[in-house]
């Protein structure tokens, strides 16, 4: 196995492995992520990030087989207060490329597409901070309203079915 070969992202930059002269066996890739990596793919929800993306490429013939591992944090909007909340990920997944699917006058894979889907997957649908730890100046305003539902409300009726299952 070759050693392993680093490859920090910056803007501009893809997660991009050279495909010509590239001699089969095994080769391992890592990139770190930034939020500038999500913010090029227009996505505003992710405030920060620190994702480290490690890649064992095997390569035989014409064929190529990735296995990605993701791990860190990504910074997100709280869904109850809007307060920033990290929120740690962890994915893996593989991809799988025969040379004779892809354009002939191809030099390079870029696994930027696939990586910045799975972090995006991996993130929790429901991002809440835990109890007690959201912005207490947000929290107090989302109380709701407390007053009874009118008879004449369409929504009374759901109030005494609610009432009925308790």
């Amino acid at each position: 196995m070759q050693p392993l070969k680093s490859v920090y992202w910056k803007m501009g930059d893809n997660l991009v492995i050279q495909l010509n002269g590239l001699p089969d066996g095994k080769m391992d890739f890592h990139w770190d992520l930034g939020k500038e990596f999500f913010a090029s793919f227009g996505n505003s929800d992710i405030l920060e990030a620190r994702v480290g993306v490690d890649a064992r490429l095997r390569k035989s013939g014409d064929c190529m087989e990735f296995d990605v591992d993701l791990d860190g944090t990504v910074t997100v909007p709280c869904d109850r207060c809007l307060a920033p909340l990290e929120v740690e990920i962890g994915d893996t997944f593989n991809v799988s490329v025969k040379l004779g699917e892809l354009p002939e006058d191809a030099e390079v894979y870029d696994l930027s597409q696939d990586v910045y889907d799975y972090t995006c997957l991996a993130i929790p649908l429901r991002r809440v901070h835990s109890e007690g730890e959201c912005d207490p100046e947000v929290v107090k305003h989302l109380g709701g309203n407390k007053e009874p539902v009118s008879g004449d409300s369409p929504f009374a009726l759901l109030g005494d079915l609610l009432g009925k299952l308790k």
